[in-house]
């Protein structure tokens, strides 16, 4: 198994209060052994 770098911090939607998100960076959470990372490429969001 390789071992792959992964950034120190990620983009999060962060729904501040109903009708406001804001895009903030956060800490990549630490995954434990039996968890996974995803890259999630596209998001939609209807309202």
């Amino acid at each position: 198994m390789t071992s792959t770098h992964l950034p120190i911090t990620m983009k999060a939607a962060v729904m501040h209060e109903p009708g406001k998100i804001v895009i903030e960076d956060h800490p990549i959470p630490i995954i434990g052994p039996d968890e996974v990372v995803i890259k999630v490429m596209a998001v939609g969001v209807y309202t």
